[in-house]
């Protein structure tokens, strides 16, 4: 073989060389976009994840602050419903039937009152009832029957069922 033949063949071995590490290269890269394309939907997938996970931090402080500020009100007994009920609505015969008092779990209780007021201003009753939602631990209405007295308007005999949750210190 003659020198130029063997020049021709070395650039041919040449050619195809670099022909297949660029079909290589190609081939390659596509690989490496096809991984790209998966790996960054994981990683928007993760960054999604993370937001929520922000979100939910941000709303459980929240919650914890709430939480604290409950504890702090409720670690106190709730009024003695007896006094209230003298001071605010006088005159009235009051039946203090079935207190309650329930063990919720960690260190809760609920308090529940029934009370029986006959003849007596309904408009003074809720006015009491306004009173003890409002105090320190609050007092909830939970149940409320009205029956009109047949002789005189705005009077009736009232039954309440008053409940105050409490945190035992």
């Amino acid at each position: 073989m003659s020198r130029g033949t063997e020049r021709g063949i070395g650039i041919k071995v040449l050619v195809a060389i670099a022909v297949a590490i660029w079909v290589v290269g190609v081939v390659w890269s596509a690989g490496t976009w096809r991984l790209l394309a998966e790996e960054s939907a994981r990683v928007r997938g993760l960054a999604s994840e993370v937001a929520t996970m922000r979100a939910l931090a941000v709303e459980a402080a929240g919650y914890a602050e709430t939480q604290k500020r409950v504890q702090g009100v409720a670690a106190t007994a709730p009024v003695a419903l007896a006094g209230v009920v003298g001071e605010r609505i006088t005159g009235a015969k009051v039946d203090q039937t079935r207190a309650r008092r329930q063990s919720l779990g960690d260190g809760w209780a609920l308090h529940e009152q029934d009370l029986v007021f006959d003849e007596v201003g309904i408009i003074e009753v809720m006015g009491l009832v306004d009173e003890l939602e409002a105090g320190q631990p609050p007092w909830r209405l939970e149940a409320l029957e009205i029956r009109a007295a047949a002789h005189t308007p705005g009077v009736g005999q009232v039954s309440l069922t008053l409940a105050a949750l409490q945190r035992d210190s």
